[in-house]
């Protein structure tokens, strides 16, 4: 049976998965057939890949994590799932895609409802900490809040694909639940001292947002481009805030390892965890500041699922990179206790 989705359907490539064994897609393979299969992912299961035409292993994942939804298995000769696209998964992928909502179909109100609930929850986490968000990015969150309450038409409920990618977009907001002194997220590159996670936190909390309006309809694009390029310019200074307290906290170790040019076993065991923690949010920032990099100069070029997907891939390195300082300053405060620094405790 031909395919029926309007993305699969006349595609020789796909076609011929669901009828020969031979033409199974696996890993490795390449071109725009592989490229509208990770479009379906995206879309159906919300993952974090690009769709880029080529089937790695970021890609065969989530082809492995949709079929483990599904509980896709030929027991004919399996026991459990894989990670290739054949024909019992290409027929999943097709009907998923076949029944998901028509592009062309106002979600508007929906979406506007979504939004608003979304600014509620970061309004209750944030709000009650003292933590202000810089003036640009608050802009546009008001721009965006007085766009959404037209769009609801008096109607707040919302359900299906749009209440899931609520329910996950905002998962970030809820783990922001300890207390914290008045902290100014500034506009400028400089953050007051401590100050470097909420930044990461900000960021992060935005991106949660920008990936639910990555499914609005046509009333919002306009603001959502504008709130995705706020959002990515705060992601690039809450990084660059991220490494300017990881430098404060080397200094610090490098003055305490001065203090102990014979260090005990202990205190050595130290050292070498913070020089592998630092190496470890090195590589963080790296990975955070190319994803940033490389969301700001595709942002106009690519098409709305492959802008969530980017998006998806910069909230995560920022997620990394939030860890990745934590991690860094726990092993600073241990070597101070184990080696003997009167330091203050990051």
């Amino acid at each position: 049976m031909p395919l029926q989705s309007q993305l699969f359907r006349g595609d020789p490539k796909l076609e011929a998965a669901v009828v020969s064994d031979s033409a199974h897609i696996v890993p490795g393979a390449r071109g725009d057939h592989v490229r509208k299969i990770q479009i379906a992912l995206i879309q159906l299961d919300g993952a974090g890949i690009t769709p880029d035409g080529i089937y790695g292993p970021a890609t065969a994942a989530a082809v492995l994590a949709f079929k483990q939804k599904r509980n896709i298995i030929n027991r004919s000769y399996q026991t459990k799932t894989d990670n290739i696209v054949g024909k019992m998964t290409m027929i999943a992928l097709d009907q998923a895609m076949s029944n998901a909502p028509n592009p062309g179909e106002d979600q508007s109100p929906q979406v506007g409802a979504a939004i608003l609930a979304t600014l509620v929850r970061m309004d209750t986490a944030l709000g009650p900490r003292n933590i202000y968000v810089s003036m640009p990015l608050r802009v546009r969150f008001e721009s965006l809040r007085a766009a959404a309450a037209l769009a609801t038409k008096g109607n707040l409920n919302f359900g299906g694909r749009i209440r899931a990618e609520y329910d996950r977009g905002s998962l970030h907001l809820m783990e922001i639940g300890f207390a914290r002194g008045p902290i100014v997220f500034a506009a400028a590159p400089a953050v007051a001292a401590g100050a470097a996670i909420t930044a990461l936190e900000i960021a992060i909390a935005a991106l949660a947002l920008i990936l639910l309006l990555c499914i609005v309809s046509e009333d919002f694009r306009k603001e959502v481009s504008r709130l995705v390029q706020a959002a990515l310019e705060a992601a690039a200074e809450a990084a660059l805030s991220a490494n300017q307290e990881a430098s404060n906290v080397r200094r610090l170790v490098k003055r305490c390892k001065e203090t102990n040019p014979n260090p005990k076993p202990k205190c050595r065991e130290r050292m070498d965890e913070f020089d592998q923690k630092d190496t470890e949010f090195t590589s963080a920032l790296r990975e955070a500041t190319q994803a940033i990099a490389t969301a700001t100069i595709r942002l106009l070029q690519i098409s709305e699922l492959e802008r969530r997907a980017l998006l998806v891939t910069v909230q995560k390195a920022l997620v990394k990179l939030e860890k990745a300082l934590q991690a860094l300053k726990d092993v600073a405060n241990a070597l101070f206790d184990d080696c003997g620094c009167l330091f203050p405790k990051f």
